[in-house]
């Protein structure tokens, strides 16, 4: 979405001014031993920064000034709380608070660091390198000794439950890796990039979680492209995310049976997944089945000669959840502020902050269009967490 105006040299010195950096810092540092212990506490993490930090006595100015984007994300956000009301799932109100709560808190987080000042957002920048260090050394050690520090603290529990939580760490890594390594400036740049670089792309080849080697390498192919064409590749990007989502149910009917290819099991999952939900969102095509719904479909399917409940929690494709639970009305409005939020946002970045952006954005919704739930609390609070690193790399303008 377009920036707000930077704040003059007066604004950032007054009271308060430093402390949307502060709390974003403070977010960023402790997000490694969070991560690596399966990330679910990002969202109060996220929620307490944004809390913090918010700068609440600009926070018309600042929402005036997301424009159009803007609009349209509260938008979605409010006709997903509304499909509540014909929702059957018992959870629906609980989801409904989480949603309005993590948006609400997480934009406080990243208007915080947009009127932090230029010393506000030299510490993000340093909490934002040093964090994405710590957590690929983390999961490297968890790794490479039979996952120490999860086993510390869940002594017990089933081995995949364990295995899952690195995983996610991994996940969050390839999202943040690339904000951290445009973090840093002079000659330590290239030491920084290239150790980040090695222990993420270890991290993400690791804990049997295919996902994030895609969102690895697809993060680092948006760098290269956004690199050399910053406004044209956030723009691409921007359609390109609105058309999976708009597409989603036609792109899924068109795919094969999973019996018919040499994948693993856990994609021919995903294929029968994807070919199950676009036939259902025939049956709410325009509103949906609501909020939640998702996790009352749990048709038994037999793949490969396993038989499969055919939705645990989500779909593991953004698009589809949203046609599944918010039909075509909310589909529409994802689609609008996924188009209109690139478009914004080419405008708005130039630099390392754009190539942040479109590297982060891509891995991110490498993992929303293969493998995470659109309304998990921990992802949502990913994705501020990303958004207020990429803030930090945008220039200040003080006069």
């Amino acid at each position: 979405m377009p920036g707000p105006q930077e704040p003059s040299s007066q604004a950032a010195r007054a009271p308060g001014a430093r402390r949307g950096g502060w709390a974003a810092a403070l977010a960023l540092g402790l997000t490694p031993p969070i991560a690596v212990g399966g990330g679910l506490a990002m969202a109060p993490l996220a929620a307490a920064a944004g809390l913090a930090g918010a700068p609440y006595r600009s926070a018309a100015r600042l929402l005036r000034a997301g424009g159009l984007p803007l609009l349209l994300l509260g938008l979605f956000v409010l006709w997903a709380m509304a499909s509540a009301f014909w929702s059957a799932a018992p959870t629906r109100w609980e989801a409904a608070a989480k949603l309005a709560g993590g948006v609400a808190t997480g934009l406080g987080l990243l208007g915080g660091v947009l009127l932090a000042g230029r010393d506000g957002r030299s510490l993000v920048r340093a909490a934002a390198a040093a964090g994405a260090l710590m957590l690929g050394a983390l999961l490297t050690i968890e790794a490479l000794f039979a996952m120490p520090f999860n086993r510390l603290a869940q002594p017990d529990p089933v081995d995949w439950v364990v295995a899952i939580n690195p995983g996610h760490g991994g996940s969050i890594l390839a999202v943040l890796v690339w904000p951290a390594i445009l973090s840093v400036h002079g000659r330590l740049r290239l030491p920084v990039a290239l150790a980040a670089l090695a222990l993420a792309a270890f991290a993400c080849t690791r804990f049997e979680n295919h996902t994030n080697i895609v969102a690895f390498l697809a993060g680092g192919a948006a760098a290269l492209l956004a690199a050399r064409w910053p406004r044209a590749t956030l723009t691409a990007l921007g359609a390109f995310f609105a058309a999976l989502v708009l597409l989603a149910p036609l792109w899924a009917s068109l795919l094969p049976h999973a019996d018919a290819l040499p994948l693993p099991y856990s994609w021919l999952e995903r294929i029968e997944m994807w070919r199950s939900s676009a036939a259902r969102t025939a049956q709410a095509p325009l509103f949906g089945h609501g909020l939640d719904a998702v996790r009352l479909m749990k048709a038994a399917q037999d793949i490969g000669g396993v038989e499969y409940h055919f939705i645990s929690l989500h779909p593991h494709n953004a698009g589809l959840h949203i046609w599944l639970e918010l039909g075509a009305v909310g589909a529409a409005l994802a689609a609008a502020a996924l188009f209109f939020g690139g478009r914004g946002i080419a405008r708005a970045l130039s630099g390392d902050a754009a190539t942040a952006a479109a590297a982060g954005a891509c891995a991110f919704a490498a993992h929303a269009f293969l493998s995470l739930g659109v309304w998990q609390e921990w992802w949502i609070a990913t994705a501020f967490v990303l958004a207020a690193s990429v803030a930090a790399l945008k220039e200040t303008q003080e006069t």
